[in-house]
């Protein structure tokens, strides 16, 4: 099936759900499906999820695209830090998570609404134990039923004219954590504090920053950047950022890769 006609299979996906609570974060994948719906007519209103391990400038900068669009926003807080699956960062800590934030999610729908996420048929190539909760839940993907993966919508963004298509991936904070260490809100809020800082130092002169992470493993913090070259006075003002921000004897590592680290780690992945 072309991009396209996988496009038209979305767009008549959501004319047919007519109302679509769509769990929205302010990612590529969400705001596509909010995209595709407002284009498609469909009645949409974005839930957004705030909290400890969702960095502040995502919120922010999902307000403001949904009102830039014209779509109506909603903000709830939870804090899924004392949940017993979470707090044991096992591999299963996601589905824990996506249990805890789409349940709250669904008591916030409205009579008539069907609640969505914006799951996309790649993610069931990579291990991803959130997708069980969502099962679970009885919540809608709309782009995966459309058969629409990550590329796909990075093509179709650009070509119906939305913008940031190659908007990259930045998953929740509690990803940067090893299994089996246990976060906690101050570093969670250190960890935001830091990787903001680290973005404007790697993209001078209105580049764009490579991809990177700052990752807590158990032999200590590590800021991996998915780079061939990084100049010598960059890495100094790593360090001294790292410091500032408490991640002492941080390493700073290049790399070819820079998602799914610690589950190539674990065996989960390759």
């Amino acid at each position: 099936m072309s991009d396209i006609a996988k496009l038209e299979t979305l767009e008549k996906c959501c004319r047919s759900l007519g109302k679509l609570a769509v769990a929205f974060s302010g990612g590529l994948d969400s705001r596509f499906l909010l995209y595709a719906a407002n284009r498609a007519g469909a009645a949409v209103r974005a839930l957004h999820i705030s909290g400890p391990h969702i960095p502040l400038r995502e919120t922010s900068e999902a307000r403001q695209w949904a009102q830039e669009h014209g779509v109506p926003f909603i903000s709830f807080q939870i804090d899924p830090l004392p949940r017993p699956g979470v707090r044991a960062n096992g591999r299963d800590r996601c589905y824990h998570c996506k249990h805890a934030m789409f349940s709250l999610l669904r008591t916030k729908t409205q009579e008539g609404e069907t609640l969505c996420d914006g799951t996309n048929s790649s993610d069931f190539a990579s291990y991803r134990p959130g997708l069980q909760a969502l099962k679970e839940l009885e919540v809608c993907s709309p782009l995966a039923q459309a058969g629409l993966g990550k590329n796909d919508i990075r093509e179709l963004a650009g070509r119906i004219g939305m913008d940031r298509p190659d908007q990259k991936a930045r998953p929740c904070l509690l990803t940067r954590y090893e299994y089996g260490l246990a976060p906690n809100a101050g570093t969670l809020a250190a960890l935001d504090k830091a990787e903001q800082q680290i973005e404007a130092l790697l993209s001078p002169e209105n580049h764009d920053a490579p991809p990177f992470r700052l990752r807590l493993t158990k032999e200590g913090p590590v800021l991996h950047i998915q780079s061939d070259i990084l100049a010598d006075e960059q890495k100094a003002a790593l360090d001294v950022l790292l410091v500032k921000h408490g991640f002492h004897w941080a390493r700073v590592e290049l790399t070819d890769q820079i998602s799914g680290y610690f589950d190539r780690q674990s065996g989960l992945k390759g």
